[in-house]
């Protein structure tokens, strides 16, 4: 892989003879493909099947009555797990009013 085109532009434009060979220049290359070259590794979203399953395990308690309204709240609105602990049940649950 060669430099990118802006490294060349900016050596041409200081006079400079880029040497793409340099070990240097070889080695970060080699780090930056190595570390980005691909892309983080997705989860898939649970489906209907899936949802209906996790229900099916939680009791008719007060927890498992929490646990089943969170689960179905976050998946009626397609929510991450960060967004869905970040709910508020009203405005004045945090201090920001956020969530």
């Amino acid at each position: 892989m060669p430099p990118p085109l802006s490294w060349s532009w900016a050596y041409a434009q200081r006079g400079v003879r880029l040497d793409r060979r340099d070990r240097h220049i070889v080695s970060v290359l080699a780090g930056i493909r190595r570390r980005h070259a691909r892309p983080p590794v997705q989860k898939d979203a649970i489906g209907p099947d899936d949802l209906r399953a996790m229900l099916a395990t939680l009791g008719h308690d007060l927890r498992g009555l929490r646990d089943r309204a969170m689960l179905l709240a976050g998946f009626a609105r397609a929510l991450r797990r960060s967004e869905l602990v970040g709910l508020d049940r009203t405005k004045d649950d945090t201090i920001d009013g956020s969530g």
